[in-house]
């Protein structure tokens, strides 16, 4: 397990006995750089899940989980840690959620878990069959069927952002049902906000796509003044190069185009010493399905900003 920390990534330890790391969560502190660290550790027949307080890396088994079976994912949203598991005997999945040292069973009869968030006092648990909402005492609320959810993310009260392996975007508001924005590749389920800086209203949703060979890395959707999001105006990256994450698009194509992205995040700004991309920006990174982690930032060699692959 790695952390990225100013320029350099520093080597985490991990349970002694922990097996393949296929998943990770961090429920935050109430100061910057603290909180619980949880990761899911999975080998052929058993599923552990491990949590530690983030500086110390004291590890400890949490949980009964293994009692439902194979736990696939686990997620942290408001303060809660959330996993997703198959019921023993049955092709059914539960959602679960960590209660003391025990998770306590939520939603049964699910299908896999792909995502949970918090917004307005509800949360949002996405599955591979759709999108439960309910309320902070889990109770009650809607559900959505119908959607193969691969990612999910809260822009705010109004804007729950879901989107689909069958190529759709869901945009998820309180009460009503999704509003459907279809587009022509799948969704990988990378979901992240990008922000010119600090006090600027320039945003963007970054959204991994999965088409073709050779055809995937992410589109950008613009943000307006006024936060709301132009479902109408989704580009790749570059295409806009006065609105866009990069410099151009050519050397987008060139590079992380061609690889699958899992996982983006732009880095929060912080010391001054931390690498910028051709902005003067925060990093934006990227997590492939095959290739490692790739980060966009200036080099000697290209000033302007380049996707690379982390060391």
């Amino acid at each position: 397990m790695h952390r990225f920390s100013g320029n350099t990534w520093d080597v985490l330890p991990v349970p002694s006995d922990s097996k393949n790391i296929f998943d990770l969560a961090v429920v935050p502190g109430s100061t910057p750089g603290t909180g619980k660290i949880y990761i899911l550790s999975l080998d052929d027949t058993t599923a552990t899940i491990y949590g530690a307080d983030i500086g110390s890396w004291n590890w400890g088994v949490i949980g009964n989980a293994s009692n439902y079976g194979l736990v696939q994912s686990i997620y942290a949203a408001n303060k809660n840690l959330f996993a997703g598991a198959r019921q023993k005997g049955s092709d059914a999945y539960a959602i679960l959620n960590l209660n003391g040292n025990d998770f306590t069973e939520i939603i049964a009869g699910c299908r896999d878990l792909s995502g949970v968030v918090y917004a307005d006092s509800n949360y949002y648990f996405a599955t591979t069959a759709g999108i439960y909402k309910r309320d902070s005492n889990f109770a009650g609320g809607d559900y959505w069927g119908g959607y193969t959810v691969t990612g999910i993310f809260s822009y705010n009260a109004t804007n729950i952002i879901a989107v689909t392996s069958d190529a759709q975007i869901l945009q998820v508001g309180p009460s009503a049902a999704p509003i459907v924005h279809a587009k022509s590749d799948p969704f990988t389920g990378a979901i992240a906000l990008w922000q010119k800086d600090k006090s600027s209203q320039e945003k963007l949703l970054l959204l991994g796509v999965k088409g073709g060979a050779d055809d995937y890395g992410y589109f950008e959707v613009p943000i307006t003044d006024k936060n709301n999001i132009d479902w109408g105006n989704i580009y790749e990256p570059g295409a806009q190069e006065s609105r866009s994450s990069v410099n151009d698009i050519d050397s987008y194509r060139q590079q992380l185009k061609k690889h699958v992205v899992r996982a983006l995040i732009q880095a929060p700004p912080s010391a001054d010493t931390d690498p910028k991309n051709h902005l003067g920006l925060p990093v934006v990174f990227a997590a492939t399905q095959k290739d490692g982690v790739w980060s966009y930032r200036a080099t000697a060699e290209k000033p302007n900003g380049v996707w690379n692959a982390e060391d």
